[in-house]
């Protein structure tokens, strides 16, 4: 929400998403959650994006925890 500070915390193979938000005029890319392995909850939300904006990865493997 406006105002509301976005934070994105990772360490011991896990990613924390709080209220984030990535606005251009009227489009939106909001995501929160938790990426961890099989216990992932993040949820990503598109609204009023142009196709062409959603060169995002979506589908995260298990591979991305690598180093």
């Amino acid at each position: 929400p406006a105002g509301a500070a976005a934070t994105v915390r990772y360490g011991d193979n896990r990613v924390e998403v709080k209220n984030l938000q990535l606005v251009n005029a009227d489009q939106r890319i909001s995501a929160d959650g938790v990426v961890a392995g099989l216990d992932s909850t993040l949820q990503v939300r598109a609204e009023n994006v142009v196709n062409a904006a959603l060169a995002i990865p979506l589908a995260w493997g298990p591979g991305i925890w690598s180093s």
